[in-house]
């Protein structure tokens, strides 16, 4: 038994003198793989906090760098957009002028329209282009006053609108003119309706007119008269092409737009206020005393 427990010993012993070498090993190698893997770790480590802090640095430059060249201090242009609202800027409207001109006539009631491209002919205009001077007034009777004339000047040619009123004329007179005169007229029966120098009737928007035309080699005249308001209105529109013109003219157009002019008339009508009879009243006397 004795024995038993001294081998026993021993070899616990032989053991563990025969395990030292292989502990002492062991550790070095634990010890030797332990500084390995904190080297590792501390390199990953700052691996990813120079990347982290790289990445920062990257971020705050992108957002808060100024551009080269600018002051200290000024806000970059995305940011600038982001604080100042764009201020938008409203189209003022585009006023157009109308086509036409309105004329109208407060003694004698008479108003029209004409094209804004026509020119209302004043005596210093005239002094100027004698070619609007107008044509002469085709009342059976000399006189006449003439309110207002529009023209067109051409290079060859001029279109003419007159207005003129005679006030001591009566209606069957007003009915008549110069030219052709009445003798003229009575000569040529039966009358010939397609014959423009042969006073006609015509009705233009409901207003009855009497029309005659006249002719020569440069102007070609066509005359309108209507009776209102006690007078005689003539409307006259012409065509006067210049001396020695060998241009052609285009009279069909160029009458169209004055007869245009012609159908825009308007001549107010007077209105006489009723009259109202009344008993003059007497003024109370009072009793002597």
């Amino acid at each position: 038994m004795k024995q038993m427990k001294s081998l026993n010993s021993k070899t616990r012993v032989g053991i563990v003198q025969a395990m030292r070498p292989i502990w002492r090993t062991g550790i070095a190698a634990t010890a030797a793989f332990s500084a390995a893997l904190a080297v590792v770790f501390a390199i990953a480590l700052d691996g990813c906090s120079g990347s982290k802090h790289q990445k920062t640095e990257m971020a705050s430059s992108s957002h808060f760098s100024e551009p080269a060249g600018s002051s200290q201090g000024t806000l970059s242009p995305a940011l600038r957009d982001i604080s100042a609202p764009a201020v938008i800027t409203k189209k003022k409207p585009v006023l157009e002028r109308p086509s036409t001109v309105g004329y109208s006539d407060s003694i004698y009631g008479v108003s029209f329209r004409y094209p804004r491209s026509y020119t209302l002919v004043t005596p210093e205009k005239i002094k100027l282009n004698r070619s609007l001077e107008g044509v002469p007034m085709n009342f059976v009777q000399p006189g006449g006053v003439n309110i207002a004339t529009i023209g067109l000047p051409g290079g060859h040619w001029t279109s003419l609108f007159q207005v003129s009123v005679y006030k001591g004329l009566s209606e069957q007179q007003c009915g008549q003119f110069a030219v052709p005169d009445a003798s003229d007229v009575a000569g040529n029966s039966p009358v010939d309706t397609s014959d423009g120098s042969i006073p006609v009737k015509v009705s233009l928007r409901g207003v009855e007119y009497t029309k005659v035309e006249n002719g020569t080699e440069q102007n070609d005249l066509r005359y309108y008269h209507h009776f209102e308001n006690g007078a005689c209105y003539e409307f006259v529109t012409a065509v006067e092409e210049a001396p020695g013109n060998t241009t052609p003219v285009d009279h069909f157009v160029l009458f169209d737009k004055l007869e245009r002019i012609m159908a825009t008339v308007k001549i107010k009508t007077d209105t006489v206020a009723p009259v109202t009879a009344s008993v003059p009243r007497t003024p109370a006397i009072d009793n002597p005393k």
